[in-house]
């Protein structure tokens, strides 16, 4: 499924999810794997030519194939893997979301300098540790996202600091900001910068990372 144009420099990327059968059968399952391509689906370079009940139309469409080729293969016999396991650290949910290139660890030697950079904008409290950083630099200083012990934070060039407390962010309310794809609210009117340097992709998986750390599941 691709929901990115392919550009100038090369071609967009696909979206994948795995074709698995789980215990509840065919279509309990494609009803899950459907649900999840669809709802991380963005119709950004679409909404124009495709609106709210066409969208809606065409997810029930991608449920209802992916329940029919479930179908098939296990009539067949043919052998369907399981439910893919997901890491529940930080670091390796960061790695399985193909975020490891991107993101920047505090104990990183090569990283000294940004992170010292980045201490003068942002000023922890006490007790509170950096766990790891979506941020760059550009020769007006460091600014992106930053996801601590405590809380969600980020900075925009020029701009103040925005914090929002782990236990104020809402799991079902994360998602890249609608009107602005460097952006990632956290709930209503907590919004967050990102690095201008991420795809829509890497956007969408910065978003699975902090709505799964939100809700407890990767800790």
């Amino acid at each position: 499924m691709k929901d990115d144009c392919d550009g100038v420099f090369g071609k967009a990327t696909a979206r994948s999810y795995p074709l698995y059968l789980g215990t509840d059968g065919p279509r309990e399952t494609a009803a899950v794997i459907s649900a999840k391509a669809s709802d991380s689906y963005s119709w950004t370079f679409a909404k124009g030519l495709v609106n709210e009940g066409m969208s809606s139309a065409l997810a029930g469409r991608v449920g209802t194939s992916v329940a029919a080729v479930l179908k098939i293969l296990h009539e067949l016999g043919a052998p369907l893997g399981h439910e893919p396991k997901v890491a529940g650290d930080l670091r390796g949910r960061i790695a399985e979301l193909g975020l490891s290139a991107m993101v920047k660890y505090p104990e990183d030697p090569k990283q000294r300098k940004h992170f010292a950079k980045l201490a003068k904008k942002i000023q922890l409290e006490d007790n509170e540790k950096t766990l790891a950083t979506f941020t760059d630099a550009t020769f007006l200083g460091v600014y992106g996202l930053i996801l601590t012990s405590r809380a969600v934070r980020s900075r925009d060039l020029g701009e103040d600091p925005v914090l929002t407390p782990w236990e104020s962010v809402e799991p079902m309310n994360v998602a890249p900001n609608a009107a602005n794809g460097k952006q990632l609210m956290v709930a209503p009117g907590a919004v967050h910068e990102l690095p201008q340097s991420l795809t829509l992709l890497q956007v969408e998986a910065v978003a699975d990372l902090v709505r799964e750390f939100a809700a407890g599941s990767v800790t």
